[in-house]
């Protein structure tokens, strides 16, 4: 487990724990004046907080309705290694405004529930409907005795409160920058990462070649055919980590297609996960009746998807396979194949995307096939994290988060990802070309 993992998961209560009798939560909470910065005065212990000290958590709105949750501590000492995690908490009671669920992309999400309020918001008791973890925290670093007290007394209506140890937070220094920036998506609707829409998404589960391949069609009335999206997945990631793109694009009147390239986690029969990449594309395009104009095709993908699709984009024009792309958008790719690279016709739009924070796979890879694909127009978009979130990662194309993170959908897709898989699809070379990293 790593060390933002490890250190500091405070109030995510994991599931499955015994409970006697449900708690309850405070009647009201006003989110204008919960939102901010809380600091740990107390918890009960739990593993995943050994040697936190000066451990705070920032809650932030985001635009897409739910809280950002910045969790950080030292470890061990004031001056120890910091520690952070971050995610969302989705409002589960409207009402109240006090249970959530926490999402840190971690193999489990958690409880966090507001059982006691100060009415002037300077303390909160954070638990989980078991009540085994306890938390009282503080608008400030210091709280003092006499309000300590009222929440200590609050806690202890519902919770054993004998486990409590004090968190230090005294010659802190927390992290500057804490919280996420708060960017809204485009509101131009032609802008390719833009969430307004003209298309509702219909999604179309097929089978080709015995391999599974997933369409999504733009509710689309028009007679003249449509561009299309070919996005391959990451190594042991489905489509349920993708389908946020895909719905997407469809709504922009682009349709996408999905195949199943591989036969496994361990397949690595590079031309053959090349040649299904097409010829799959190809059965998807004519069972779904030719909708899909073969001159408007982008292959593009993720991670391992984005190395087959290079490898597609080079076998297509060498063996000139029944589909070729127009286009081909790499994000992450996992692998460089010379040969292909350089078969990939000069008149195809290439966008190659590495990101500041990939420790999964190196930029060499991304490096070399720009190097060598003899594309008339290309470029190449190191992708930078903002500077207090959202993180460029390797796995940030994801729209659900797999075990290894990514999911939290924002301005790296509306902005990134979605803007540049859109353009290339509908030739918008506003967008296309001359893009800036965010």
């Amino acid at each position: 487990m790593n060390a933002a993992a490890k250190g500091f998961v405070t109030l995510l209560a994991f599931a499955g724990l015994s409970a006697t009798a449900e708690i309850k939560t405070v009647s009201y909470v006003d989110p204008s004046l919960y939102l901010g910065t809380w600091y740990q005065i107390a918890r009960n212990p739990h593993v995943f907080e050994k040697g936190c000290v000066c451990a705070r958590q920032v809650l932030s709105p985001a635009p897409s309705g739910e809280i950002q949750v910045y969790n950080s501590c030292n470890i061990d000492r004031v001056d120890g290694p910091l520690s952070e995690i971050r995610g969302t908490a989705t409002n589960d009671d409207p009402t109240t405004n006090a249970r959530f669920t926490v999402d840190f992309n971690l193999p489990r999400k958690g409880q966090y529930w507001i059982v006691g309020l100060d009415d002037q918001y300077r303390w909160a008791v954070v638990s989980e409907p078991t009540g085994r973890t306890l938390y009282i925290l503080s608008k400030t670093p210091e709280l003092a005795p006499e309000l300590y007290e009222a929440a200590l007394a609050e806690a202890a209506k519902q919770i054993d409160t004998s486990r409590l140890s004090f968190t230090l937070q005294s010659g802190c220094s927390y992290p500057a920058s804490a919280v996420a920036k708060s960017v809204a998506s485009p509101s131009e609707p032609s802008h390719p990462g833009s969430k307004i829409y003209s298309y509702e998404a219909i999604k179309r589960d097929l089978r080709c070649n015995g391999r599974d391949v997933t369409v999504f069609l733009p509710s689309h009335t028009g007679a003249d055919k449509i561009p299309a999206v070919v996005y391959g997945h990451g190594q042991a990631l489905g489509l349920e980590n993708y389908q946020g793109t895909l719905e997407h694009l469809a709504k922009k009147g682009v349709a996408a297609i999905f195949p199943t390239y591989d036969t496994g986690f361990f397949d690595q029969d590079w031309p053959r996960m090349g040649r299904d990449y097409v010829n799959l594309t190809h059965c998807a395009i004519q069972q779904t009746g030719e909708v899909i104009d073969r001159s408007r095709l982008v292959f593009s993908g993720h991670s391992k998807g984005a190395y087959v699709a290079s490898i597609a984009a080079g076998l297509a024009e060498k063996d000139m396979m029944s589909v070729q792309p127009k286009g081909v958008v790499l994000l992450a790719t996992a692998g460089f194949d010379s040969s292909s690279a350089q078969h990939v016709a000069a008149a195809t739009d290439v966008t190659v995307v590495y990101s500041d924070r990939d420790t999964v796979v190196a930029r060499g890879f991304s490096d070399s096939f720009y190097s060598a694909v003899q594309s008339r127009r290309k470029q190449f978009i190191f992708l930078k994290s903002y500077p207090s979130g959202p993180e460029a990662d390797h796995q940030w194309p994801l729209t659900k988060g797999g075990l290894f993170g990514g999911g939290s959908e924002g301005p790296l897709h509306w902005y990134g990802g979605w803007k540049w898989l859109t353009a290339a699809a509908l030739g918008l070379d506003e967008y296309l070309h001359g893009a800036q990293s965010t």
